[in-house]
């Protein structure tokens, strides 16, 4: 069927939503493998949101490297995941950057559904995909846009290897069931939550030589979907 190809094709055949969904199989990765379990995952999805009076809305946008890359956007009220984009790679800067300012409205229009303001949103774009994404965006709205390079300095470097490790695991914080932080509600719905899921709860990390924590590639996630 066309779903399961678009799972298959989204996922990778290997992942443990695919394998669930699909082979009615369902695995457990032990913690020392995969960055956050699929069952925690799924339990976001059904967890009602916290309701917070000022809560933090931030957006985070994910700039394609490659052609076979997605664009992505994520959103978020407080500990509520409202907004899961994507679109595919294969386009311009000022389409990439469009897009990001797209997601930005969609926040925006979410947060006056909920009746919270909006007037602090922040929004992250990755520098390493495509640095004029990030320079039209600031130049657009400097107090809403910034760049970020996740291949930069950890902010504890005696625990992770770069940025992007430190930001993951502070996602898999709020995933894990017995971690300290808040936990997230998953409320975004379509093919772009879907596929976030499933990616999210496909990422391993290891320990590099320094036993610092290190978060597996964007390289070796692609060969590992196909």
């Amino acid at each position: 069927p066309e779903k399961v190809a678009r799972w298959a094709a989204d996922w990778g055949v290997d992942s443990p939503a695919y394998i669930a969904r699909v082979k009615a199989e369902f695995p457990e990765v032990g913690d020392d493998k995969v960055l956050v379990a699929l069952s925690w995952a799924e339990a976001a999805q059904g967890r009602v949101p916290k309701v917070s009076p000022l809560p933090l809305v931030q957006l985070g946008i994910d700039v394609a490297h490659f052609g076979a890359d997605r664009n992505a956007g994520v959103g978020r009220i407080g500990e509520e995941v409202v907004l899961a984009r994507s679109l595919p790679g294969k386009t311009s800067t000022q389409e990439a950057a469009a897009f990001a300012l797209q997601c930005e409205a969609i926040l925006r229009e979410a947060c006056e559904e909920r009746g919270v303001p909006h007037t602090g949103l922040r929004g992250l774009v990755d520098f390493g995909g495509n640095p004029g994404v990030a320079d039209l965006l600031i130049e657009h709205d400097p107090k809403t846009w910034s760049g970020v390079n996740f291949g930069g300095a950890a902010r504890d470097p005696a625990r992770f290897g770069c940025l992007r490790d430190e930001m993951y695991w502070t996602v898999r914080e709020k995933f894990k069931p017995e971690g300290v932080h808040a936990k997230l509600s998953i409320t975004a719905t379509g093919q772009a939550a879907d596929r976030m899921v499933a990616q999210v709860s496909s990422i391993e990390y290891g320990y590099d030589a320094k036993l610092r924590v290190k978060v597996e590639s964007k390289e070796h996630m692609r060969e590992k979907r196909g």
